[in-house]
């Protein structure tokens, strides 16, 4: 099944959007939405389109109401979910939706292309986890492209699972998440979150991570943490 999705915010008025299939989205502040869905999922075969788009001087907030699980399906075990994101001059858009739960043999394919014009802001977090409680199968790929004024500023992609880069049989991270900030002059950062060394100081097994962030040549800077879990479900 295929799903499409748009949402425009312009200055002065709340958000606008139309949908097909099974996600949609509700109104939660004068310029915030959450995207709901009917159905489970996403399903192998399933593609989700989001196209969001911020006018000049308009703020938008997106965010989601709950973790989706993504699962094999009959024919194919592959998803895909990819946002399109634009954002006009001193436009200002928030993207954090829930995280995605990668179950069973399933695998999930997420890309997001942001376009920047000058004097625009954005924040995207995004967060995937390899298994439910007590699985470990499945495979995930996410990629990040960044444009600002049609200039190239970020390509980047990441995968987890068993097979992909990052795994290794010293530490195979499960988890990943990252947040994409422009503009943003913090310096780079590497090491490990306080809640994680307080985890670790109590001995908890599923607390290891590592975490940096890294200033972009450009302008911005990407964050990226790996861990072993995000949520348990």
């Amino acid at each position: 099944m295929r799903s499409w999705l748009r949402v425009d915010a312009v200055a002065g008025r709340v958000p606008r959007w139309r949908s097909e299939g099974v996600f949609t989205v509700r109104l939660t502040g004068e310029d915030q939405v959450h995207i709901v869905s009917a159905a489970a999922g996403p399903l192998g075969g399933d593609e989700v389109v989001v196209e969001v788009h911020v006018g000049e001087g308009a703020s938008l907030t997106v965010r989601g109401v709950a973790a989706s699980v993504a699962l094999p399906g009959s024919a194919t075990d592959r998803s895909s979910w990819s946002w399109e994101l634009d954002v006009a001059e001193g436009g200002r858009l928030l993207l954090e939706p829930q995280p995605v739960i990668v179950a069973g043999r399933a695998a999930h394919h997420g890309a997001t292309a942001l376009r920047l014009a000058s004097g625009a802001s954005a924040v995207l977090v995004e967060q995937a986890q390899i298994g439910r409680f007590g699985e470990a199968e499945g495979a995930w790929r996410g990629s990040l492209a960044v444009d600002v004024d049609g200039q190239e500023l970020l390509r980047h992609a990441v995968e987890l699972g068993e097979g992909s880069a990052t795994w290794d049989r010293g530490f195979a991270p499960a988890a990943i998440e990252s947040e994409f900030r422009y503009p943003d002059d913090r310096p780079a950062w590497v090491g490990m979150p306080e809640p994680v060394r307080a985890a670790r100081r109590a001995q908890r097994q599923d607390a290891s991570a590592l975490a940096a962030r890294l200033p972009l040549a450009g302008g911005g800077s990407l964050t990226t943490r790996l861990s072993s879990r995000l949520v348990d479900m």
